[in-house]
């Protein structure tokens, strides 16, 4: 009979006409925060909105089912949550996007030296993405510009993000079988925020082949050398001060 309910549940779901989003009255007076949270892609809210219908419909009508009962068992999402037009900020919030400008300018600065040992050894290149490093931070240090190619920065990362969380069918993981849809955004959300992060002195000298406590060291000391805010008029008081604050998010650790 379980099997009978979510087939029918699933033809009938499919059928709903398309959910849009709400009204811009209604968005901006139930905002619950621009920096916490931002609107739904509309797929996404379509998707949404079936899911939400999907799982009312399973506990009206089955309310004793081992089907509905397991769909409980492994479902993190709300009603309320699948509803609601808005959505919590993940790798894509303002502090996160503010924290990928800041990085961009060393990024820049590592992808430069990759590209020279390029240069060095051209027909081994070493670093193949060094290149493709370098034009994503400069476009995202612009930010309203793409001097180095459209679609080279992290913004558009995040966007390519969104659009493949947004593709996600509504009825991800309440098929068995599938992966469920929790585990899908999140394994999206972790390898957009890898790939759009600017590369760190860490992973500059791993890259090089260091390893251990000696890139982890290596790397926050070169972080804090080329960090933007100290680089114009550096003294050498800020200097010291820089290579000890700036750097203490990898030595302090290691200490």
């Amino acid at each position: 009979m379980d099997e009978d309910l979510i087939r029918q549940l699933i033809e009938e779901t499919d059928a709903l006409p398309r959910q849009e989003l709400p009204g811009a009255w209604s968005w901006a007076v139930n905002h619950p925060g621009v920096l916490s949270y931002r609107t739904k892609d509309p797929a996404r809210y379509d998707q949404d909105m079936r899911r939400a219908h999907f799982l009312e419909q399973m506990d009206k009508r089955a309310p004793a089912s081992r089907t509905r009962e397991m769909l409980q068992a492994g479902q993190s999402d709300s009603l309320r949550a699948l509803r609601s037009p808005y959505e919590p900020y993940g790798a894509d919030g303002p502090l996160s996007n503010a924290g990928r400008w800041y990085s961009s300018l060393p990024g820049a600065v590592y992808a430069t030296g990759q590209m020279l040992a390029n240069k060095m050894d051209p027909e081994v290149t070493p670093y193949p993405e060094a290149y493709d490093d370098y034009a994503k931070n400069i476009n995202n240090l612009v930010v309203f510009a793409e001097p180095m190619g459209k679609n080279k920065n992290h913004m558009r990362d995040m966007q390519d993000m969104r659009d493949a969380q947004a593709r996600l069918k509504w009825h991800a993981g309440l098929v068995p079988g599938e992966m469920p849809r929790e585990y899908a955004d999140a394994l999206i959300a972790e390898e957009a925020a890898q790939h759009a992060s600017p590369k760190g002195g860490r992973e500059f000298l791993e890259d090089a082949g260091l390893s251990g406590n000696t890139a982890r060291v290596g790397g926050a000391l070169m972080d804090a050398v080329v960090d933007p805010l100290f680089i114009p008029g550096k003294t050498w008081l800020g200097l010291g001060a820089d290579l000890g604050l700036g750097s203490i998010h990898g030595t302090a650790p290691v200490a």
